[in-house]
């Protein structure tokens, strides 16, 4: 007869490592899951440390935060909004339009200056050029937009009206986003992937 036992206690496996962090941090979250603690953290105060930076951990799976190398980027309701590293210049940069929550956030340093204005895609190809912020990219359950780091601009990039979005992602070289796509909360997700250069989706079925 089979049977299982389960452990006592909580098993967690999200990585720490001590070493040496510029600007002064005492901890940093980052986006493969790691959590970086400074090597000149006295002992007493590594645990509070890293369990401050297991929360933004949590915020990045959830899609509720995103980071680049000045700024960090979440959202409140249905505003996304920045502040910097350092913790000042709190801003609001834009909010969504469709009366949804914010579910995802995806910052990418754009290079794609010779992008075809012949596209069928609903970017605002002029704004998307001329922009020399940050692009970020944000979900709700209904809609993906495109936006720079300053909300110089919003442009709707996809939307769906039975069916419901979730966990915005991309691959590290910024040019691919990946996100699920379901028409029900009980139904298979279907993988969406969108690739940044050509703008053409191609679906696989999440078994």
């Amino acid at each position: 007869m089979a049977f299982k036992i389960n452990p006592p206690y909580d098993l967690d496996w999200t990585p720490v490592y001590t070493t040496k962090i510029e600007d002064g941090a005492l901890g940093k979250g980052n986006k493969n899951g790691t959590i970086l603690v400074s090597d000149e953290l006295h002992p007493k105060d590594e645990e509070s440390i890293i369990e401050h930076e297991k929360v933004h951990i949590d915020q990045m799976k959830r899609g509720d935060l995103d980071y680049d190398d000045g700024f960090v980027y979440f959202n409140e309701g249905m505003s996304l909004f920045s502040v910097e590293n350092n913790g000042s210049n709190s801003r609001i940069i834009t909010s969504s339009t469709d009366n949804k929550h914010i579910t995802g956030i995806v910052t990418f340093i754009f290079q794609y200056q010779n992008v075809s204005t012949n596209s069928s895609s609903t970017i605002n190809v002029n704004n998307y050029i001329a922009s020399n912020n940050k692009k970020i990219f944000f979900s709700t359950k209904k809609n993906i937009y495109l936006t720079d780091s300053v909300g110089s601009f919003l442009s709707p990039l996809y939307s769906v009206n039975n069916d419901f979005i979730g966990c915005l992602t991309s691959n590290t070289d910024g040019d691919t986003l990946y996100f699920l796509q379901a028409s029900g909360p009980t139904a298979n997700p279907m993988i969406m992937v969108m690739n940044m250069l050509s703008r053409h989706f191609h679906l696989r079925v999440l078994n």
